[in-house]
């Protein structure tokens, strides 16, 4: 069984470089309240930064963790950012919960 890793609360490109040269599968970028949280437009601009040829199969997987966020929230970011995302971690609870 593979360890895969994901470095949490990206702020600069820098260390989201780095975390990629190191191997990291996930880099995670904040939205939940936090000293490290992102607005939608910085965190776009951090993941226009990473050089990825193929988005589809790009390592490593760029998430999005939220937590108590409305679902209007975690929209903004997927249109803000189309490309970027793999994938979403939304631990708490929502505020407003989706229509079926």
């Amino acid at each position: 069984m593979a360890v895969e890793v994901k470095v949490c609360g990206l702020t600069r490109a820098a260390d989201a470089a780095l975390a990629t040269a190191l191997g990291a599968a996930y880099l995670g970028f904040i939205f939940a309240p936090s000293p490290r949280r992102l607005t939608v437009d910085a965190a776009a601009q951090l993941l226009a930064t990473l050089d990825t040829a193929d988005e589809a199969t790009a390592r490593p997987r760029r998430v999005g963790v939220f937590a108590g966020a409305g679902v209007g929230e975690i929209a903004a970011a997927v249109h803000r950012q189309k490309r970027g995302w793999r994938g979403f971690d939304a631990g708490g609870d929502f505020v407003e919960q989706p229509q079926r």
